[in-house]
This record gives structure tokens, C-alpha cells and sequence, in this order.
């Protein structure tokens, strides 16, 4: 929370009185009023109420659950994403770049590039909607979100996020916030897995690193939505164990741009959508990864995606990695969008392992 404050305007906020205007926006109103476009909420000043005492360290979320949008909703809309690239997209086309051509195959590939499809409100989600979508689809039996969210549900691999200086209240025009790494809860003594959480906000989870190792971002709250601008990382690594049907632990790093994070908060809980770019030759990186994985899941899904995730991945390219207020249409798509959605809700940080 902003320490400005005019002594007049706290005075009537600590009252109960409320006062709204508006203040410094950033990405949330770099677009052309378009209605309907899914953008994040502008920053205000709309603060009233007795601001709640803050916890040690800060809030403390671990996600529980991940969706990364690939399936849609039972009303054929999806709720993982908001726009990248200031376009409805009414022809579902990408209009920021233009699309990478997809390499023929003889005879045809066995999951061909899906159409490219509008998503409601402008919504940019292609690795969810063009590629994992169409795999999980051929490969019958395999579920991505199932398996990351198995993982962060039994403390074996998650994400914090650190929310300070937040009053507690619906609005606050400035906390800072900052993503931290973990392998999940606290390992018992002398025992090889992790302590399975409650989730009952009790759980002690370990992160990667001392917590001045991580970037703290500016963000801010109104109407009870979490907004955090997170252009200025550039690029950031995102690490995630998971353990194989073998009962092998497999540590994935993956390298994206993220734009924003934007999600409902509360004392106890947080949903966060997580959305940006990620690199096209990044992502073809980690194919053979990917596969091999699955394929302990299921020999056929492994092969499934060894084939087809390739040609899938660059047919889906949607967005230039760069962001600019003024992309080029003509230059090629380098990137592909993407949405997590994650549950998340509180738990208690300790200090990293030495």
C-alpha cells in the first residue's frame, strides 16, 4: 500500500468513508477501446476500511491446481487467458504477426493444425487451445493438467507467490509481489517424500531461494483482483519437478514472457492466470523432453507427441516474442500464447534448504 496517502483522504478511509478516482494505469489501457476485449483492470484508488494486519513475510499462496486452458467451458468459451494483442481476432487469425508455415508431411500428419478459431473477448491461448488441446485428444488416456496439478496437490512441486505491503482489503493501489520456485512441503526427517498438505493454511512449504533472491514486482488490487505487471522480467525460467510413471523425478525449465498476472485474492486465497509468450524455438527445445515423459505414462502418447507436438507447436505461433505498442503484421510469429490458471491458497514459507 502506497505510504503517500494525504492525511485528510486517510483519515476518512481509516473512517469508513470511501473515495474513488483514478489513478496511473499501465497495460490495462494501452489497447483502443474495444468492448468486450479481456483486458486487466485499471489501477484506482478505492480504498476504505480498517486495513488487516499483515502476516510475517507477507502473504504467502502455494498453487494447488493448473489449467492451462484446453479445454472449453460447458457455455464453449474458455476462462484461461486475456488479449495479448488488442484484436477480437474475429476470424480467429493472428493479427500482431503472421503465422509460421507449417512443414508438409507425406500423407499427412495424424493430428493436423487445427483451424484457427476466435476465442471469446480476444482471449490468446494457443498452447492451450492448438496444441494441448488436439494432443490430449489423439492421445486418449493422458491428461496435462491432471498430471501437473496432481503434483502441486501432494506437495511435490509447486509455485509460491508472495504478496506484501497488501492492507487485506478489495483495494490497494500498491503491494509488491514476487514468484518463487519450490519443490514443494517440507521434507520429515530422515523420510524421502514431501509432508502431503492439508491446505488448511497450516502447510510449511520450501522455497528455491532466500526470498531477496526474487524479483519483487509492483502490482496493485482493485475490486478484489490482483493485477502485477510483469514486463520488465523480459524472459523468465519456469521450473517444475514431476515424477514419471516409474516413479522417476523429471525437472522441466521452461522460458517465457510473461506480460501479466491478474487474478481474484483474498486472505486465504488466490486465483492467478499467469499469461504471455513463450519462444517457439524454446519450446521445440523441449519436445523430446515432453515426450519421453509421457511416454512412461503411455508408450502410445509418448510416440503421439514426439510426431505430432512439433508441427502442432510451430502452427501455433500467434504472438512476436517482443512486445511493442506497434508489432509489425508482416513479420513472422515467433511465439506462442499462453494461459495458467492457478488455485492457489495460503501456507507458511520457510527458509530454503542450505
Amino acid at each position: 500500500m502506497r505510504a503517500r496517502l494525504l492525511p485528510a483522504f486517510a483519515a476518512l478511509a481509516l473512517a469508513g468513508c470511501q473515495q474513488t478516482f483514478e489513478i496511473e494505469q499501465s497495460e490495462c489501457n494501452e489497447c483502443p477501446a474495444i468492448e468486450g476485449l479481456a483486458r486487466p483492470p485499471c489501477r484506482e484508488f478505492r480504498w476504505s476500511g480498517t486495513p488487516l494486519p499483515e502476516p510475517d513475510g507477507g502473504y504467502v499462496y502455494a498453487w494447488r491446481n493448473l489449467t492451462l486452458g484446453s479445454r472449453p467451458l460447458p457455455d464453449g468459451g474458455y476462462h484461461a487467458g486475456l488479449d495479448q494483442d488488442c484484436s477480437l481476432r474475429e476470424k480467429g487469425t493472428p493479427t500482431a504477426c503472421t503465422p509460421l508455415e507449417v512443414p508438409p508431411q507425406d500423407g499427412g500428419y495424424l493430428v493436423p493444425v487445427p483451424p484457427w478459431v476466435a476465442l471469446p473477448h480476444g482471449i490468446d491461448n494457443a498452447l492451450g487451445t492448438r496444441v494441448i488441446g488436439p494432443l490430449e485428444r489423439a492421445a486418449q488416456g493422458i491428461d496435462i493438467d491432471g498430471l501437473v496439478s496432481q503434483a502441486l496437490e501432494s506437495g511435490q512441486a509447486g509455485q509460491l507467490v508472495v504478496v506484501r505491503g497488501w492492507n487485506g482489503l478489495p483495494d490497494d493501489d500498491q503491494v509488491l509481489v514476487s514468484f518463487e520456485g519450490t519443490d514443494g512441503t517440507l521434507l520429515p526427517d530422515g523420510g524421502p517424500n514431501p509432508v502431503p498438505p492439508k491446505w488448511d493454511g497450516q502447510d510449511v512449504w520450501v522455497p528455491h531461494g532466500t526470498p531477496d533472491s526474487y524479483p519483487q514486482y509492483e502490482g496493485y488490487v482493485v475490486g478484489g483482483t490482483l493485477v502485477v505487471d510483469t514486463r520488465s522480467a523480459v524472459q523468465e525460467g519456469l521450473s517444475i519437478a514431476l515424477t514419471d510413471a516409474n516413479g522417476n523425478r523429471r525437472e522441466f525449465n521452461f522460458f517465457a514472457r510473461l506480460i501479466s498476472r491478474v487474478g481474484t485474492i483474498t486472505p486465504d486465497s488466490l486465483e492467478l492466470i499467469s499469461y504471455g509468450r513463450w519462444d517457439v524455438a524454446d519450446a521445440l527445445d523441449q519436445v523430446p523432453l515432453i515426450s519421453d515423459f509421457l511416454g512412461t505414462v503411455s508408450s502410445g502418447a509418448g510416440q503421439i507427441v514426439q510426431s505430432e507436438l512439433p508441427h502442432l507447436l510451430i502452427g501455433a505461433a500467434d504472438l512476436p516474442i517482443d512486445f511493442s505498442p506497434n508489432p509489425n503484421p508482416d513479420g513472422p510469429c515467433t511465439a506462442i500464447s499462453v494461459a495458467l490458471d492457478a488455485q492457489a491458497y495460503r501456507v507458511i514459507q520457510v527458509a530454503p534448504n542450505p
